[in-house]
């Protein structure tokens, strides 16, 4: 599939849909210092790349929403290819080291499990160039799944889709969490603020909040 491109200002999006499970593996990109991100390098780095480079894009870290195989994959390949470090919350390293027992189950691999560099935790900034994004912890998909949240954007993983959330019988998966993240991490970041999830479309907070049939309303 194509990446699909969103200029904002001086923030660039690309989303680059990859692998056998389309997950949308996004380049954020700071148009005016040409320092960016890599959010969920999970798949086809070989395609990534040349787009990264084209850009001439300074990659000064990448970021895994949650650890699911289709979301870090191939961060090992990614992070020596880009000299950046990995982040991810604790609750799911767990996850990044069962990396080949995941693949095990789906019948792929091999994966090389990747160096954590960062521990990332609700609150704390992921910055690049002039941009900061907050991070918001949204356990439920996973124990310790992850939002970015900043620009008038949310980076959702698979904790929220369009009409849809993230499944909860994987690893950890838990829906009273799950709809606890939404209702009170997401849902109350603003209508306005456009979602961009781990897999399909965009969608908007205020969307979700009234018409998602899984998770409707405020908290």
């Amino acid at each position: 599939m194509k990446a699909r491109k969103k200029t904002e200002g001086r923030l660039e999006i690309v989303a680059i849909p990859v692998g056998p499970f389309v997950m949308n593996c996004t380049l954020l990109l700071d148009r005016d210092t040409g320092e960016g991100i890599v959010v969920d390098p999970g798949d086809e780095p070989e395609r990534v790349l040349p787009v990264i480079r084209e850009k001439g894009m300074k990659v000064v870290a990448l970021v895994a929403t949650h650890g699911h195989l289709d979301h870090v994959g191939r961060a090992a390949e990614f992070s020596r290819a880009l000299d950046a470090p990995l982040g991810c919350h604790r609750d799911d390293l767990f996850l990044l080291e069962r990396l080949e027992e995941q693949g095990a189950l789906l019948g792929l691999g091999p994966f090389e499990p990747p160096r954590v560099d960062r521990i990332l935790e609700h609150g704390d900034g992921i910055e690049f160039g002039n941009l900061r994004f907050e991070v918001l912890h949204a356990p439920g998909h996973s124990p310790g799944s992850i939002g970015l949240l900043g620009e008038g954007r949310l980076f959702s993983g698979d904790v929220l889709f369009q009409g849809s959330v993230g499944r909860t019988d994987l690893w950890g998966g838990d829906f009273e969490k799950l709809e606890r993240s939404i209702r009170e991490k997401f849902y109350g970041a603003g209508d306005d603020v456009v979602v961009h999830p781990g897999h399909g479309p965009t969608t908007t907070i205020g969307e979700e909040r009234r018409t998602n049939p899984f998770v409707r309303g405020a908290s």
